[in-house]
């Protein structure tokens, strides 16, 4: 095998095996939308840009503002209670997006419940105030959609304060249910896409020179002699 043919093979065998490795960093990449656990009260502000376009006469003047996007929010009720209180939580805004819609609710740093939204992104549901120190918390929501496995952010929300009042009862913390936890899944499914697309090409370049070694042992002039020669 030649030098041409030789570099064509290893170049040929190192493509399959970036592409495969680039494949399982993108569907790793998928997973990495990880839904917000932290429920500090989100302060958001929102400034209307308004752009002031003068016609060439002094005399007239037009000016264009923009909507600033309405921020999503929901409401809670009751607003106080000891740990172990129920809170009813409902959506103000929908869910944006198209597909099954999953909504996790924190209070302060801790997750207090979840639950499903409607096919519009429409939701209400309960969750209770866990184990916690007295205090006012800011209540927080984030919405998930599922699509091929993965969960995507679909809108973060913010809600109102909740005072939480001297009591020793309340559940534990909530945990995210295991149907919406993210895994490592598609990374090792590229991974082991990466490697046996690796040992194709080795193996076909192996089987490309034992071809050639074959070829060029049975050709012409070896082991006899030419015709027409004297021995």
């Amino acid at each position: 095998m030649n030098w041409t043919r030789r570099a064509r093979v290893v170049i040929g065998a190192w493509v399959g095996v970036l592409a495969a490795l680039m494949w399982g960093y993108a569907a790793h990449a998928q997973t990495t939308t990880p839904p917000t656990t932290s429920t500090t009260r989100l302060a958001t502000s929102t400034t209307r840009a308004a752009t002031s376009t003068s016609r060439p006469t002094a005399s007239s003047t037009t000016t264009t503002t923009r909507k600033a996007p309405a921020r999503l929010t929901f409401t809670a009720s009751p607003s106080e209670g000891p740990p172990g209180t129920t809170i009813t939580v409902q959506s103000v805004n929908q869910c944006r997006g198209v597909g099954s819609f999953y909504v996790l609710v924190s209070i302060g740093d801790l997750r207090a419940g979840s639950g499903a939204a409607d096919r519009v992104g429409n939701w209400r549901f309960n969750v209770t105030v866990p184990q916690m120190a007295p205090g006012t918390y800011g209540l927080a929501a984030t919405c998930l959609i599922s699509r091929n496995g993965v969960d995507e952010n679909a809108g973060i929300y913010t809600g109102p304060s909740f005072t939480v009042t001297p009591g020793t009862g309340g559940p534990a913390e909530a945990t995210t249910p295991d149907v919406h936890k993210s895994g490592n899944t598609p990374l090792l499914i590229g991974l082991i896409v990466a490697i046996v697309v690796a040992i194709a090409a080795l193996a076909w370049a192996l089987w490309l020179r034992a071809k050639h070694r074959r070829t060029a042992g049975a050709g012409p002039g070896r082991g006899t002699a030419p015709p027409g020669s004297v021995t």
